[in-house]
């Protein structure tokens, strides 16, 4: 879909006449990837608290710094139970608890940042379970937490049983490329019966965080490599 965004593809592919069709990864635009990832992304709307942030720092919203930082984080935490819903409330929970009592603390809405651009799709499980991944990172220092925060690294969550039948693992993996239909490349894939108050669960998503931290070690220029090529080159299979 990226590509054909691009008329350079859209004319090689006219021009076609049979055989597979390959096109170079260089060919397709950052910014067409970047419209097709975030096409539904919603967007979340904190202005009102920044405000009080900068009023609060310029001395004239009659509010302390403490207290506008308290009312942003009471705003984001808000967002963050709600897209975990009846679902995936306990997890939620969980995730807000946990950015609080990590030493130092991390800012709910630098959570919220991280869910919404490290989700693979708009869906609550995605958000959730990349939330979770970035404060386990960010927690431990791990190097991939800007990745997440960024949405360079994506997170993709599914139920267990589908989980299972998607990837062949009961745990967690990391896909550092793929030439197939249903996985996705750069993507830490995790069940959503993980929970970051489970100690086994966290070490889980730091080993395939590695994975991805490898990944972006060996292959700095992957965008320049065709995808026919850049697909047989890493392959991690699922940790048991």
């Amino acid at each position: 879909m990226a590509a054909m965004r691009n008329p350079v593809n859209v004319a090689l592919m006219q021009a076609h006449v049979g055989g597979s069709l390959i096109l170079a990864v260089s060919n397709i635009l950052q910014a067409d990837k970047d419209y097709v990832i975030n096409f539904d992304r919603e967007v979340v709307d904190l202005s009102a608290a920044a405000m009080s942030l900068v009023g609060a720092l310029a001395g004239v919203s009659g509010q302390t710094l403490i207290e506008a930082l308290t009312s942003m984080n009471d705003e984001a935490e808000k967002i963050i139970l709600k897209i975990g819903g009846k679902q995936f409330a306990d997890q939620a929970t969980s995730l807000v608890d946990s950015a609080k009592l990590t030493n130092p603390v991390i800012l709910l809405p630098e959570v919220l940042a991280a869910m919404k651009s490290a989700a693979a799709d708009n869906t609550p499980g995605d958000q959730i379970m990349a939330g979770m991944a970035y404060v386990v990172a960010k927690r431990f220092g791990h190097p991939t937490a800007p990745q997440l925060l960024n949405g360079t690294l994506k997170v993709d969550a599914m139920i267990p049983s589908v989980y299972k039948r998607i990837t062949g693992s009961p745990s967690a993996m990391y896909m550092a490329s793929t030439d197939e239909d249903v996985r996705k490349a750069n993507v830490l894939y995790l069940p959503t019966s993980l929970d970051i108050v489970n100690i086994t669960d966290r070490a889980l998503i730091i080993h395939e965080l590695t994975h991805a931290e490898e990944d972006l070690k060996h292959l700095p220029r992957r965008t320049s490599i065709p995808w026919n090529l850049r697909a047989g080159l890493i392959r991690r299979k699922p940790c048991t």
